[in-house]
């Protein structure tokens, strides 16, 4: 490589030295060539100097990098190939500090969702993706998730106003989906700021949602079925039919989400308050019951808190246990 640098910067210096020359200026210009030629060397021995630190780098890496971490020289450089696991038996957790991570990858982890804990309802709208699935999943509804900034866009406060504002749409949500909104009209006095807009921000890429306002129809499984972008003033009606669209299209997923899990366990349960909650039962113990959600929570609750449908679940699955152990 430096013989080569050196060939073309000759090439270069003769070729514009006999054109000075031609033109009468050489003896003017000759402290360029010096300049170039001290340039020049600087720059080849930059680069070698450059090659040299990595080498010493990767080689000081690789001297002390723990038995069995180092890959398989002949893996072609890919992870994993020739990796041994240096963690014993004993350095594993212990069950109940394991955090459950849900199949869909889209779904945030239990206890990992960078929200501030402060966000609260303030109406009919959740403000918490992963508190609205919940809800979704417990009640078999659709979460319409709206991106709004009801600050600045003179749209998204005309959606407020003539839609989602109205007593007709809220009892419609409230048989229908679970409302959520991510706004980023967010005060700068108010408690957590840069978090939840972190948070809303996340969410915005995840789902590529650009400009307001945005609503996203979202199956309990969190497939997102449909999206309508942007608003103007008087398309209330219209906005209103494509949401009863994708309120269908995701009821239907749901149906099938719904019979993929209970093949696998998965029920409503229902307890003495007319709570709900989609899990499946892993034990029973004296009346016991541990459950585990679609999302990965794990619950505890007792039979004696459960509704009597569930209570008459129990004892039929008791029973049919006995039965087969005669």
């Amino acid at each position: 490589m430096q013989q080569l640098l050196a060939r073309g910067y000759r090439r270069f210096q003769q070729g514009f030295k006999t054109h000075l020359m031609r033109r009468g200026r050489f003896a003017q210009k000759s402290v360029v060539f010096k300049s170039m030629a001290v340039l020049t060397g600087v720059s080849l021995t930059a680069c070698s100097s450059i090659q040299n630190k990595r080498t010493a780098q990767t080689n000081e890496a690789l001297a002390n990098a723990p038995a069995g971490l180092i890959a398989n020289p002949q893996s072609n450089g890919l992870l994993g190939a020739g990796v041994s696991p240096q963690i014993q038996i004993d350095q594993l957790p212990a069950e109940e500090d394991i955090v459950w991570a849900p199949e869909d990858e889209s779904i945030p982890i239990p206890g990992f969702e960078n929200v501030a804990p402060s966000q609260k309802k303030k109406d009919d709208w959740e403000v918490s993706y992963s508190q609205a699935l919940k809800v979704a999943r417990s009640r078999g509804k659709p979460v319409l998730m709206w991106f709004t900034n009801s600050a600045r866009s003179q749209n998204c406060k005309a959606l407020g106003n003539e839609l989602f504002g109205k007593t007709e749409f809220l009892e419609w949500a409230k048989q229908n989906v679970v409302l959520l909104r991510l706004d980023t009209a967010i005060s700068k006095d108010e408690a957590g700021r840069t978090a939840k807009l972190a948070y809303i921000e996340k969410l915005r890429k995840r789902h590529k949602v650009l400009g307001n306002p945005v609503i996203l129809m979202m199956s309990p499984s969190g497939k997102v079925l449909d999206k309508i972008v942007g608003y103007s003033s008087g398309r209330s009606r219209s906005t209103k039919e494509k949401i009863d669209a994708a309120h269908h299209f995701a009821m239907l997923d749901y149906g099938k989400w719904r019979e993929r899990l209970e093949r696998k366990g998965y029920r409503m349960w229902i307890d003495v308050q007319d709570r709900q909650v989609f899990a499946k039962l892993v034990r029973y113990h004296e009346g016991n019951l541990w459950l585990i959600e679609a999302d990965g929570t794990k619950g505890k609750t007792h039979e004696s808190k459960l509704s009597e449908a569930d209570q008459q679940w129990i004892e039929t699955e008791k029973a049919k246990k006995e039965q087969s152990s005669l």
